[in-house]
């Protein structure tokens, strides 16, 4: 697709499908642009403009604005040629003034422009009527606990004949059932099973019903009831809000549509699809699909992409694709055309990886090492030996290669048409990883290289170790009479790990008069005051340490009121992080990086999302842990919305269900799950720029020994080279895991 040079859809549903760095966000920008200087009928204020996080909200406005000047500025009398395809295209236009002046119009309107997520649209489209949105955690957690004492009274149910009944379980039930809308709680009433599993998927419903009625009584509402409330305020068509959102709104683009969720999308069908004269354009990479944790669902993305091709029904405007990359090196994309070109990524067969092509600039641009040769742009490492060493000694193998990859990679040139384009520094290097529980042998093994490294924006600050730091502290404030209180402290960084109770108390005082004299960012200085925390910038990852604590003060002052004591900023603390472990996203509380000087960066690939990198190292992208430990959940023909199985790990069956036993749905759930991890090692390889580097190692445990994605990904080929798709219940066990570093790198 060509946004600058394409026809402007009048009406209808186009599904523009994208792949890692193919321009989505210019595309938006463009799109937007240009329905505002082409169009006589359509103002700032008629577009509706979603993106999934606050912060790629705030890109795309910041785009859009930026956008809208360059137009201005490009066709005022005397403006010099630019190279800008769709400014040129404007200025040699039949009407150069009225695209100005509408630029112009739009730039002095913008503020009436609605660029947001879709939780702030919808809490916007509810009005104020509809009660605070807040942290739902506590009351889930109480409605849980009231159910299972409820049920331990109740001579009827078997619930605690059970194997596995506890709070935790339960609770995390409740919490999937409650932050997806979509979710059914199976068995389904007809199921054959034991009473046990009928008492267990009863208690997580009544769970859920309790919650949902206590936010009534109390005027709460989580973020996905916003959603939920916005869905059902405009499932009349004829009714007022649905009515008010048509007239207000004519064009919608919505970005990061891979993330979404069916509520989403029966919204944006109601608003835009089934009205004549509006327009919805729908931009996503399915590829990317890698928030099924927070209850995104590739499945709807692929449900208004097929709508989307239905040009039958008139609504239907067709799948554009995005193929050219703008990002890496012409050898780099041709690495990964090799991997992954023929396979898909997901169970089904629906997501299938499409070649890009480089830019000119980038087809012959190279990354060149010290020694003075070129670097290979996709490596894959195996550690020696793979299978004969505990997993613990791999990992530790392979973090120490990591580090000296990253040190081979540091001062390394760019070069392009035989000339130099800059050198890369720690800034330019990224390590990527599964999780963050990676991150502490990783650090060491950097340590030893002499290399700075930072955790990035990846991560919420309030789940930092920080945040219990800062909590000691307030405890030991808002209680100083407390021995236990006070030995934290005196145990605690902040007294030195002395010890000595006599410290923590004089500490405490000079907190005090720091907080009640000059508020919560004095009590930051006072409590990382370097007189009194001697030595602990020298430490390892002192300044990480301080970044967060000054950070978590900082979040605190925003939260609470002017001349708040000790005890209420610890209440207000235990309520953000209750917030956090709820899911959360606020953008304030993402990590800040502790220092300006180069270092590289670790960050979850979840968190890398949307970024680019010279040099990307991936050292531990595989999944380590059964796939479906976490909750059951699968899709059924017939039956809308996601199946979860709240039996509590019961026997049950159903003939009417393509999973009818325990296995099956198990499988399913793994499937499922394994296309997502297969996803993420897609994001992670096309954040690279110049050179992306991938350790390839033993995944499960011996005694679990399946193939992995990233195992199936390079292993399973036919006599062509070309993937094999073997659904993830089919594949054998991975023998692969045996072999010795030669023999692994033969295979």
């Amino acid at each position: 697709m060509n946004p600058a040079t394409d026809a402007l859809p009048d009406r209808g549903l186009l599904c523009v499908e994208a792949s890692a760095g193919t321009g989505k966000t210019h595309l938006l920008s463009t799109l937007a642009v240009r329905w505002l200087v082409e169009r006589d009928d359509v103002r700032i204020a008629d577009l509706l403009i979603v993106s999934y996080t606050v912060a790629s909200a705030a890109e795309l406005r910041g785009r859009i604005r930026a956008r809208l000047a360059a137009v201005r500025d490009r066709l005022d009398d005397g403006a010099a040629p630019g190279d800008d395809e769709y400014l040129e295209a404007l200025a040699l236009g039949p009407e150069p003034a009225v695209a100005r002046a509408r630029a112009e119009l739009a730039l002095v309107e913008f503020d009436t422009a609605t660029i947001c997520t879709i939780h702030a649209f919808a809490a916007a489209a509810l009005g104020g009527g509809y009660g605070e949105v807040g942290s739902g955690e506590e009351r889930r957690r109480q409605a849980v606990t009231d159910v299972l004492a409820a049920t331990s009274f109740d001579q009827s149910s078997s619930l605690f004949d059970a194997d596995n009944v506890g709070l935790e379980s339960l609770d995390r039930l409740a919490q999937l059932g409650i932050e997806n809308p979509d979710i059914v709680l199976a068995p389904l009433d007809g199921a054959d099973g034991g009473s046990a599993a009928w008492s267990h998927r009863d208690a997580v419903d009544r769970a859920v019903e309790l919650f949902k009625s206590r936010s009534r009584r109390d005027g709460t509402r989580t973020y996905a009831d916003l959603l939920t409330q916005l869905d059902h305020a405009t499932a009349d068509e004829h009714g007022p809000v649905c009515q008010l959102l048509r007239a207000r709104y004519k064009v919608g683009l919505i970005d990061e549509f891979q993330d979404t969720d069916p509520i989403q999308w029966r919204i944006f069908n109601r608003l835009f699809v089934d009205v004549d004269d509006h327009t919805l354009v729908v931009v996503g990479d399915p590829k990317q699909a890698i928030y099924g944790f927070r209850g995104a669902d590739v499945t709807t993305y692929l449900t208004a992409r097929t709508a989307a091709m239905d040009t039958t029904s008139g609504r239907g405007l067709g799948v554009e694709l995005l193929d050219r990359n703008y990002r890496s090196d012409g050898v780099l994309l041709e690495a990964l055309n090799g991997i992954f070109e023929g396979s898909t990524l997901d169970e089904e067969r629906q997501i299938t990886y499409e070649p890009v092509t480089p830019t000119p600039s980038a087809e012959h641009r190279r990354l060149v090492l010290a020694d003075g040769s070129f670097s290979v742009p996709l490596s894959i490492r195996v550690p020696v030996p793979l299978g004969k060493e505990p997993m613990d000694s791999q990992r530790r193998a392979i973090a120490a290669e990591c580090a000296a990859e990253a040190a081979r990679s540091i001062g390394a040139e760019v070069r392009a048409d035989g000339l130099e384009r800059g050198t890369l520094t720690e800034n330019d290097v990224v390590v990527l990883c599964q999780a963050s529980t990676y991150f502490p042998m990783l650090r060491e093994a950097f340590l030893r290289e002499g290399i700075r490294t930072t955790e990035t924006k990846s991560d919420d600050v309030l789940t930092s170790s920080a945040s219990l730091d800062v909590a000691v502290v307030l405890r030991a404030m808002s209680d100083p009479g407390s021995s236990t209180a006070v030995a934290a402290l005196a145990h605690s960084w902040v007294c030195g790990e002395s010890g000595s109770t006599t410290l923590a108390r004089r500490r405490l005082a000079s907190f005090e008069a720091a907080l009640s004299t000059r508020g919560v960012v004095a009590l930051a200085r006072a409590v990382t005051d370097p007189s009194l925390t001697p030595g602990l910038l020298e430490r390892p990852y002192g300044e990480r340490l301080l970044t967060d604590v000054h950070h978590i003060f900082d979040v605190l002052a925003d939260a609470a009121p002017h001349g708040t004591g000790p005890g209420s900023l610890l209440e207000t603390l235990q309520g953000l992080e209750a917030a956090t472990r709820e899911g959360t996203e606020d953008d304030v509380r993402r990590r800040r990086i502790e220092t300006d000087a180069p270092a590289v960066k670790m960050m979850t690939v979840h968190g890398a999302k949307g970024l680019e990198f010279g040099v990307v190292l991936c050292p531990f992208i595989q999944r380590t842990r059964d796939d479906a430990s976490d909750a059951t959940i699968w899709r059924e023909e017939g039956i809308e919305g996601r199946l979860l199985d709240a039996s509590g790990r019961q026997p049950w069956t159903d003939p009417r269900l393509r999973a009818s036993t325990p296995e099956a749905r198990i499988a399913l759930a793994e499937g499922a799950a394994g296309s997502e991890s297969r996803r993420l090692q897609y994001v992670a390889l096309t954040r690279a720029r110049h050179r992306a580097v991938v350790w390839w190692h033993r995944a499960y445990s011996k005694k679990d020994a399946r193939r992995d994605e990233l195992t199936a990904l390079l292993l399973d080929r036919d006599e062509a080279g070309l993937p094999i798709q073997r659904p993830r219940a089919e594949r054998g066990p991975g023998g692969c895991y045996e072999l010795q570093g030669a023999d692994a790198v033969e295979a």
